[in-house]
């Protein structure tokens, strides 16, 4: 009924399918509306760290492109952990009072490394790692064929995360494990 939270904070372990749940919710409110990219807007990731005057940008953006009522947008501020303390004073001003019809979704790997002023703002979603039938079923669902021992010998290495999965069925994770 389009009545949910406007501050959304997901944690976990990386490669778990936090950012994947972020996208699919998106998708799932927009159904199959045009410009679902022009409204989703992405700061912070692997490649590109965000820096305060990226996440006053992007606040800027987001407060001049919000005119449609009728149209949610959303933030999706990934790798949370690597923003600086003024970069989180930026956006607790936002968060506390977001434009209409804006939604933002916190993406991080360890809860400890965000401040406590935008946890208890946010409704908070705990990603758990996958356990070994999980992981199975991935691996059934994108046809990755493994010895059917591989999950629980590599389990402790793999650490419930598919990201950690496909590294290590690769040929350079294959070769990393067996440097180790």
């Amino acid at each position: 009924n389009n009545n949910f939270h406007h501050s959304w904070l997901f944690s976990g372990i990386k490669g778990i399918g936090k950012y994947k749940t972020a996208i699919h919710f998106i998708k799932t409110i927009y159904g199959d509306k045009e410009n679902f990219d022009q409204q989703v807007f992405k700061v912070n990731n692997d490649e590109n760290f965000a820096m305060l005057d990226d996440i006053r940008i992007l606040i800027n953006q987001i407060s001049l492109t919000n005119s449609d009522h009728n149209t949610k947008s959303f933030i999706i501020i990934d790798n949370a952990d690597s923003l600086n303390f003024n970069s989180f004073n930026a956006l607790l001003k936002t968060i506390e009072e977001p434009p209409n019809n804006t939604v933002i979704i916190i993406i991080c790997h360890d809860v400890r490394n965000i401040p406590k002023t935008i946890i208890s703002r946010c409704i908070k979603l705990n990603f758990q790692p996958l356990n070994i039938n999980e992981l199975q079923e991935y691996c059934n669902l994108k046809n990755l064929i493994l010895d059917n021992s591989f999950l629980n010998e590599n389990y402790n290495l793999i650490g419930g995360s598919i990201e950690k999965l496909l590294i290590l069925t690769n040929k350079e994770g294959k070769f990393i494990k067996q440097k180790l």
